[in-house]
Formats: C-alpha cells, sequence, structure tokens
C-alpha cells in the first residue's frame, strides 16, 4: 500500500506543479518527487506519519552547514551578536541585519531575547537556517523577521517564540516585497519541537508567507492574520507532521493557502490541523479532513484524538467555518475549561493538557476550499 500511496502521490504532484509560476521545481536541476522516508511528527501524538514526497535538500539534517551565528536581542538596549567572524552582521537597536551575498557559506542564524521595535533581515544566495529559540519580536513598521534570499531557509522551532508586525509597513523598499510578518523569498522549512507565533496586524499581509512552497514537519506553529490568509505560499504547501493552528481574516481569506492559481497544491500528509477559515482550493488531502460550519468567538476548543487532547482559543473574530484533522476523526468540543499542558500561541493553544465541560461541535467530511466556498461560506464572528 505505501507503494501505491507514494505512486499516486508523485504521479499527482507531478501533474498539478509544472504549471507553477514562481519557484519552479525543476531549476537547478533539482527534482523534488523523490521519496526517502516518511513525514516526522516530531513527537506530536495523534498525527498520522506516512510516506510523502520528500526532497533531500529539505532535510536540515542532510545541509552541512560553515558556521553558526548567535543574535540575542534587548529589549530596552541593543541586540549583540557573536561568532559573526565575517561580519555580515550589522546592529541598529533591536534591528538586526544579515548580509551575506558576498560569500559561499550556509550559515545558521541563533535568535533569542526579546524585543517590542526590532526585527531580523536577512540577505543570503546560499541556503541558510534560522534557529528559534525563545526569540520575541514585535516590529512596529514591518515584517518581525524578513528573508530576501531565494535559497531554502530551514526554520527550526525551539521553545516558546513570538513574532508580530505592525499595523503598517512604512520602511519596506520599493525593489522588496515584504508581505507578511513573517516574509521569506525563498522557500520555508519548518521543524522541531517548540513552538511559533505569529501575528499578522497589518491590513492585506499574511501571519507567514514565503514566494515558493512551505513545508511543515514538526513544530507547533500559530499563524494568525486579521486582514488576509494566515499560512500562504506561491508554491505548493506541504503540511506532513507537527500541530498547526492557522487563521485567516475572513471573506476570500483562507485559513491555509497555496497557489493553485499557478497550478500549485496544498498537500495534507499528516499532523494536527485547526484552522479556522477553509483550506485552498483543490487541496490534496491524504489525511481526512473534517468541518464545522460555524464556531463561537473567544472560545476554548479541544480537539481530541485518542488519550491525546489539543486546546485552542479562538480569536474575537476570523475567516469562514472551522476544519480539523489528524490521524482519525476528532472529537472536537466548544467552550471547554482547559488546564494543565503546556501553554503556546501567545497563551492562545495548550497542547498536553486537558479539558473539561464544554458542548460537542458536529463535524463532516471537508475535501478543500470548495466545501466552503474557499472561506466564503457560512463562518463565526
Amino acid at each position: 500500500m505505501k507503494t501505491a500511496l507514494i505512486i499516486i502521490l508523485s504521479l499527482c504532484t507531478l501533474t498539478v506543479c509544472t504549471g507553477c509560476n514562481k519557484q519552479d521545481p525543476f531549476e537547478n536541476g533539482e527534482n523534488p518527487f523523490l521519496y526517502n522516508g516518511e513525514a516526522s511528527t516530531s513527537g506530536v501524538t495523534g498525527a498520522t506519519t506516512l510516506a510523502v514526497r520528500t526532497d533531500e535538500e529539505d532535510l536540515i539534517g542532510g545541509t552541512s552547514f560553515d558556521r553558526t551565528i548567535s543574535i540575542r536581542f534587548n529589549e530596552g538596549g541593543q541586540a549583540t551578536v557573536s561568532e559573526d567572524a565575517n561580519n555580515i552582521v550589522k546592529v541598529n537597536g533591536n534591528r538586526v541585519t544579515a548580509d551575506n551575498t558576498s560569500t559561499s557559506e550556509k550559515v545558521r542564524y541563533e535568535l533569542s531575547g526579546s524585543t517590542s521595535n526590532g526585527c531580523f533581515k536577512l540577505y543570503s544566495k546560499n541556503k541558510q537556517a534560522i534557529i528559534l529559540n525563545d526569540v520575541s519580536i514585535t516590529n512596529p513598521v514591518g515584517a518581525a523577521i524578513n528573508n530576501q534570499g531565494k535559497k531554502r531557509c530551514f526554520v527550526v522551532v525551539n521553545g516558546n517564540n513570538s513574532l508580530s508586525d505592525g499595523t503598517s509597513y512604512t520602511e519596506t523598499p520599493a525593489t522588496e516585497d515584504e508581505k507578511a510578518a513573517f516574509f521569506s523569498e525563498g522557500q520555508l522549512i519548518f521543524s522541531g519541537s517548540g513552538s511559533l507565533s505569529v501575528s499578522a496586524r497589518a491590513s492585506n499581509h499574511e501571519a507567514i508567507e514565503s514566494e515558493g512552497k512551505i513545508e511543515i514537519t514538526g513544530g507547533s506553529v500559530c499563524a494568525w492574520s486579521t486582514g488576509n490568509d494566515g499560512l500562504d505560499a506561491n508554491g505548493n504547501l506541504y503540511i506532513e507532521g507537527g500541530v498547526v493552528y492557522a487563521i485567516g481574516s475572513g471573506g476570500a481569506e483562507l485559513a491555509v493557502d497555496a497557489n493553485s492559481e499557478g497550478g500549485c497544491r496544498l498537500y495534507l500528509n499528516g499532523g494536527v490541523l485547526f484552522a479556522i477559515g477553509g483550506l485552498e482550493n483543490g487541496a490534496v488531502l491524504s489525511q481526512a479532513c473534517y468541518q464545522a460550519s460555524s464556531w463561537n468567538k473567544n472560545s476554548w476548543y479541544s480537539l481530541t484524538l485518542g488519550s491525546d487532547t489539543y486546546c485552542f482559543k479562538t480569536p474575537s473574530g476570523g475567516s469562514n467555518g472551522l476544519v480539523v484533522s489528524g490521524a482519525s476523526e476528532p472529537a472536537v468540543l466548544s467552550g471547554v475549561t482547559p488546564s494543565g499542558g503546556s501553554s503556546v500561541f501567545n497563551e492562545m493553544g495548550i497542547l498536553g493538557g486537558s479539558a473539561s465541560g464544554g458542548s460537542a461541535v458536529s463535524l463532516s467530511s471537508y475535501s478543500g476550499g470548495a466545501g466552503m466556498g474557499g472561506g466564503r461560506g457560512p463562518g463565526g464572528w
């Protein structure tokens, strides 16, 4: 069965992806349709593990990095930098820019500390990694992290991390894009065992956006936009493991968006998903999804898979409908009281805890954006 699944998924992926108009998967002779393993759920129970599309170039363990540069943000002071032998990092308060366009080194950037008025901006012609180690960054005038490099960017999530933009972007150069609180010109590949919460407050800006593909193989990732999509890839978008909480702003804006207009797709192969808003039309759902036509604002929901319970607090507004997914059909309750566990997503999620009280939520099978009108069906406000 696994062999058959591999062949079917590979053929489907090949059919839909050759029309992508950005980040051509075959450029530079790369072949993204190699299968060499199984998706990691990184310790997340209740998540499916399937044979999935894996390009060896997407595996951080198979990449040799030349150095690690540590950057610590300092609320009320100035960010500090260590191990920067080539002096590629410039610091202005807590506004940090790394320019690795003049070397051939593959660099890991470890970010830690906290700032309410800072950002991390990256220029590079090489593959790189951003290691998030209990970092909190708010940028009142733009993206919290802005990667202008077009190569793969690994994002490793350790501890609890928070990224937020401002209500307007006032420092974006005319020759650059900056479309999200976490924006990347290159592919983004998420892994790790920690949590990341990304909040976009600016109009028409996503929480997380890549001009190429996005892949989530582990960690717990929350992407919430009050003015656009939660997760947005201009190539394919793969959810293969971890816990994903995505919130779109409403109307046509989705919780999880891939570039279907360009012939690309969302592939849901594993993990735990709690999405306020529809998923991209034409999504390939190897793991079953379920929907509720409405949801209650400012309310705690629990999602239970076997003996494991995940709790999510809904926002005061957002996109239409509720979509959930796990290894089996989950039991979902609304209006619960969570207890225990680990608080994540800026206190909008609890992992590993329990829930009491609440009312059962009626679920039906969900096949993609069409089931909610691409995020334009009945919803909760």
